[in-house]
């Protein structure tokens, strides 16, 4: 079985109706496994937003992990901005238990940056920090967080074996994950090959949208 990530920057309109989808398909796969990216405003905005705090809750209540947005250009940002980010969503949004770290640096030097961040949220109750590079990382950078998005990109990688090709993320595949976005079909056999790789998959048309395909990829991640 593998995770499905989803960034759902999606605005839950009408306090959430717009992800009720999200609940029913995963009442519909109740083994599958899922995280939710949730991204109120390029991280969790200055206030509470009562529509996002209805869908929170709304997906909390069924089960649904959730991932707050924050970004550190790469490593650029200082640290201290982004820590501030941490402390304001377990204010705002205290059920959102993750984060996901949005352009994550993959050169080395700026491994302890990215330490010291996990070891923030792990001090502020977050139970996963994941890292989105979108490319694959060295392995200095290997439990500087849970998790790193290995690759995203428009469209499926060329192969699985191309996400991997020195065969260091499938050994450690529950630390890694990928991202496809621009996609019109979804491959199951493809699928099927990555999660061998990586634990955490998304697939979609676009960050603005459910895809069409929704139901099936959860049911395809959670029979694998």
């Amino acid at each position: 079985m593998a995770t499905l990530l989803f960034p759902l920057y999606i605005y839950p309109s009408n306090q959430g109706a717009s992800w009720a989808r999200i609940v029913s398909a995963v009442k519909t796969n109740p083994l599958a496994k899922t995280i939710m990216v949730v991204n109120p405003g390029n991280g969790p905005g200055k206030s509470v937003d009562p529509n996002y705090s209805a869908a929170i809750e709304t997906l909390s209540s069924a089960g649904i992990p959730m991932a707050g947005y924050v970004f550190t250009k790469y490593g650029a940002r200082p640290l201290d901005s982004v820590v501030d980010d941490l402390s304001v969503w377990s204010k705002l949004y205290p059920k959102v238990s993750a984060i996901f770290v949005d352009n994550m640096a993959n050169k080395p030097g700026l491994e302890n940056y990215y330490t010291r961040l996990t070891g923030s949220a792990k001090s502020l109750g977050y139970r996963m920090v994941m890292g989105n590079p979108g490319s694959p990382i060295p392995t200095s950078y290997f439990g500087t967080v849970d998790s790193a998005v290995i690759y995203e990109n428009f469209g499926y990688p060329k192969s699985a074996q191309a996400l991997d090709p020195e065969g260091w993320y499938s050994s450690h595949r529950g630390s890694f994950g990928m991202i496809a976005h621009g996609v019109d079909v979804l491959d199951q056999e493809f699928i099927a090959s990555a999660a061998r790789v990586v634990e955490f998959m998304c697939v979609t048309q676009t960050y603005h949208a459910i895809p069409p395909y929704f139901e099936q990829l959860l049911s395809t991640l959670s029979g694998l």
